[in-house]
């Protein structure tokens, strides 16, 4: 879905640059005027702050705290499995937290609430990507232990592929997309929980009526980032909650 969104969003004249570095945000009076790239300045009375893990990090550099930090999550792809149709539905059972759905005739499993935890990412180089992330092989074995009692097949399954991320959490579990005090024209969007894809037409929606000033669909005040007030302005706090959000998030969702 992210490649369709580029592709419409590339046919629709975006310019999508990729292997470019953000630096700052320029401001006068408040209000944002520039963005600060490796390829140059990019003039603009508007920025929307997407940047998945490294959101927490450069608002550090803007002196904003924002309450969401990535938190590690995996899954693993089967190799094709005798009966799987792509037009299977996702199945997500609660009580072991783990989600199961087609990926190219064979399954994808992923769970929650297995080892979790947080990340700095000042801690990683610069040139950092999130498939260098070290896999949790015991994360790994515990998922696929307790899908294969209600997934008998994975047993002897073979196992193509193990996928890494780190998903940005709040301490409630909810979105972020809210301007911050202090910039005008700055829009943060924040705390996807592993559900970026599914939650991104909505989320979508909320940003561009903020931009253009339109009323927003939804009560701003839900995913407003002022809603924590300072509760977890200190770090350690911050991350032990979103860690406990994260272990729980099935049994607190559904």
């Amino acid at each position: 879905m992210a490649v369709a969104y580029a592709a419409a969003a590339r046919e629709r004249g975006v310019e999508i640059c990729t292997r470019v570095s953000v630096s700052g945000i320029q401001t006068e009076g408040g209000r944002v005027r520039a963005v600060s790239t490796s390829a140059g300045t990019i003039e603009t009375e508007w920025v929307v702050l997407a940047a998945g893990a490294w959101t927490r990090q450069f608002c550090h550099g803007l002196g904003l705290n924002l309450p969401a930090v990535p938190v590690r999550h995996q899954a693993f792809v089967t190799a094709p499995l005798a009966g799987v149709l792509a037009e299977q539905p996702i199945v997500r059972i609660t009580e072991p937290q783990i989600y199961v759905r087609h990926e190219a005739r064979g399954l994808m499993v992923g769970g929650y609430g297995y080892r979790p935890i947080s990340f700095d990412m000042d801690e990683f180089p610069d040139d950092f990507e999130i498939a260098a992330l070290e896999s949790d092989l015991v994360y790994f074995e515990r998922l696929r232990a307790a899908a294969t009692e209600f997934f008998p097949g994975l047993e002897k399954a073979v196992i193509v592929q193990e996928r890494r991320g780190l998903p940005t959490i709040s301490p409630d579990g909810g979105l972020i997309v809210s301007e911050p005090g202090g910039f005008n024209g700055l829009v943060i969007v924040s705390a996807c929980g592993v559900g970026g894809i599914s939650a991104s037409p909505g989320v979508g929606r909320l940003v561009a009526e903020i931009v253009s000033g339109e009323t927003p669909w939804i009560d701003p005040d839900l995913v407003s980032v002022g809603r924590f007030g300072g509760k977890f302005s200190e770090d350690a706090k911050l991350r032990a909650r979103c860690e406990e959000v994260y272990a729980h998030h099935y049994h607190d969702n559904y």
